[in-house]
């Protein structure tokens, strides 16, 4: 009888601890990113990059940009049009969202430190090896944090 009365302490032992680091890693589940993808061509043709965000709570987002026009302000463009369509559309889709984008914001429109970090994902997505990108060729990628969708939405005023 002796032998069970040391598994119980470090049964709960075990036990506190799993739940203690619970919450850890289920904010590090939630936690959303997208792939950067640096590709020879765009299914349209004239756009300068593709936003695809896939439907369902595993839908991967996926940022395409022609290697002829990776800059900072062509990924800075992409990053907020993403973050309108989280905040009209958000994180869970249920139906798949192709964002087509045309020209970019001007280089001048960045904050210095913007622009280091977009710098930053340039040099890296340049030097990164090649991959293939399931569904849609080969490509170099690079996966970046996305900041977490803001659930404060102002009320509407009612109209009277």
């Amino acid at each position: 009888m002796s032998r069970y009365r040391l598994h119980w302490p470090a049964t709960i032992w075990l036990i506190l601890s799993a739940l203690a680091l619970l919450p850890a890693h289920l904010s590090a589940q939630n936690e959303r990113h997208a792939t950067l993808a640096l590709v020879n061509a765009l299914p349209d043709s004239t756009a300068t990059a593709t936003i695809i965000r896939e439907s369902g709570p595993l839908g991967r987002t996926l940022i395409m940009v022609r290697e002829q026009d990776a800059d900072a302000a062509t990924i800075a463009t992409a990053l907020t049009s993403l973050a309108g369509s989280r905040q009209r559309h958000g994180d869970t889709l249920t139906n798949e969202l192709v964002i087509n984008l045309h020209g970019r914001r001007s280089a001048s429109s960045l904050g210095s430190a913007e622009q280091r970090v977009l710098d930053d994902y340039v040099s890296r997505l340049r030097t990164a090896r090649i991959d293939s990108l399931a569904g849609y060729g080969r490509a170099k990628t690079l996966v970046i944090p996305l900041a977490p969708l803001s659930r404060a939405i102002s009320p509407r005023p009612e109209k009277t």
